[in-house]
């Protein structure tokens, strides 16, 4: 991918070289122009351009005749992702640049070629299925031009030696791949932000009032919370919520252990766990939130049964998606016929969301027709409600990676394919039971 490269020289104090030596690129890209000049298909390329900064490997670079007779040049990229990222545009669009640059530059005498097109070959299957993107470098040059100078101006600027921008100020979607290290910080620095469920609105109005931390919450007095609530505006029982999350968290930290409670009025929740039943299914849900066209959204659905059997519908197509949850549905209703009670279980909501989306598609097939009756007479069971009204957990959030850890079952399946949803759901239904009775488990 596209690096800058900065054009001051850094001097060995011992040899007295330069450290930033720029030499080979320059001459890595000439062999590359030459390289396009005389053959069709150039692979691996390597392209640089000094007065950019920039250095990239182009994965490859085609020359075909043009409309206008004169020969045109196409730079395409592969890439494991299913889905265009601006990312990939930029970094082609790059590449465009710095070729576009030297032909200009060497053009007296020579043919006039120019980069026309550039192209994404996407996922593992594209040769195959023939999916690729292909956009004009010009309709990216002025956006990436723009970014490229603000990228260089904050490299230029960069202290290493400075503080690093403070997680707490930005949305957690904003942490991005960044999540597990700003999560890290922010417990590092016992952030409000830290505590499950705290939104960065309500740390903000807390930190103005004179809570900064999350120990100095846990050391509030309940009393004090409605008078803190009414300052901030919040509701009081959101904050008698957070209050006890903290405290949770705060003795995990002391501790070493994961702090668990029963939270008032879990007996109620517990209702909503129906009782055992040998046709019970823990089911789980794969898929892509942008799929590309062409493509299903869901490509696996897995299922496993108390007695540790495990089914998995793969699919790589819209068709293939339909068969899929179609075979799923008969296989479903046959096993309800044999077992009249049983329920399928699975954690959060993405199951119920995609199984209602599912069926909109095909509203007037038997089977999604089956399929939203089992949603409508309460065959679903979401653990994840259950659990949250139910049982306090120490930790900074009540997702299945974290749940996991509570639950460490002697037992594996066969299937590598197994999805980590099924097998947390399985682990929660098999104990959960037991939680009512236990007033403190840490």
């Amino acid at each position: 991918s596209s690096s800058s490269s900065s054009s001051r020289k850094k001097i060995n104090p011992k040899s007295g070289r330069d450290l930033v030596d720029n030499s080979w690129r320059m001459e890595a890209m000439e062999l590359t122009l030459d390289a396009i000049e005389r053959s069709n298909v150039v692979f691996q390329a390597p392209v640089y351009d000094p007065s950019l900064g920039l250095f990239g490997i182009c994965d490859f670079v085609v020359r075909r005749p043009g409309k206008d007779g004169r020969d045109e040049v196409i730079v395409w990229d592969t890439k494991l992702a299913l889905n265009p990222k601006v990312t990939h545009i930029c970094q082609l669009t790059a590449y465009a640049e710095a070729l576009n640059r030297r032909f200009q530059a060497r053009a007296e005498g020579r043919a006039k070629l120019a980069v026309t097109t550039l192209g994404l070959v996407l996922g593992e299957q594209a040769a195959e299925r023939g999916y690729a993107v292909e956009f004009r470098p010009q309709e990216a040059r002025s956006s990436f031009l723009a970014l490229w100078a603000k990228l260089r101006a904050f490299h230029s600027a960069w202290d290493p030696a400075g503080e690093p921008p403070d997680p707490a100020q930005f949305p957690k979607a904003a942490h991005a791949q960044w999540i597990s290290y700003a999560m890290k910080i922010m417990e590092d620095a016992d952030d409000l932000r830290s505590v499950a469920g705290m939104r960065k609105t309500c740390r903000d109005r807390m930190v103005a009032q004179g809570v900064h931390t999350m120990s100095e919450f846990v050391a509030l007095p309940k009393s004090k919370l409605a008078a803190l609530a009414e300052e901030i505006n919040s509701k009081e029982e959101v904050l008698e919520k957070l209050h006890f999350q903290a405290g949770l968290q705060a003795k995990t930290k002391a501790t070493g252990k994961i702090c668990t409670r029963v939270v008032p009025g879990a007996r109620w929740a517990m209702r909503a766990l129906p009782k055992d039943n040998p046709g019970d299914v823990f089911f789980d849900l794969e898929g892509m939130p942008l799929p590309p066209p062409r493509f299903g959204q869901e490509y696996l659905l897995g299922a496993m049964t108390r007695d540790k059997v495990y089914k998995d519908w793969w699919s790589f197509s819209l068709e293939q998606e339909r068969d899929a949850f179609c075979s799923f549905t008969e296989w479903l209703a046959e096993r309800r016929k044999q077992y009249p009670g049983m329920h399928v279980y699975h954690y959060a909501p993405y199951e119920r969301s995609a199984i209602f989306r599912e069926t909109l598609k095909y509203p007037d097939e038997a089977w999604a027709q089956q399929l939203e009756r089992f949603v409508e007479e309460g065959v679903l069971v979401d653990l994840f409600k259950i659990l949250k009204n139910s049982l306090g957990v120490g930790l900074s959030g009540y997702g299945l990676k974290k749940m996991e850890l509570l639950f460490r079952l002697g037992w594996r399946t066969q299937r590598a394919s197994i999805t980590r949803a099924t097998s947390g759901s399985r682990a929660f239904a098999s104990t959960t039971r037991t939680i009512v009775y236990p007033q403190c488990c840490c």
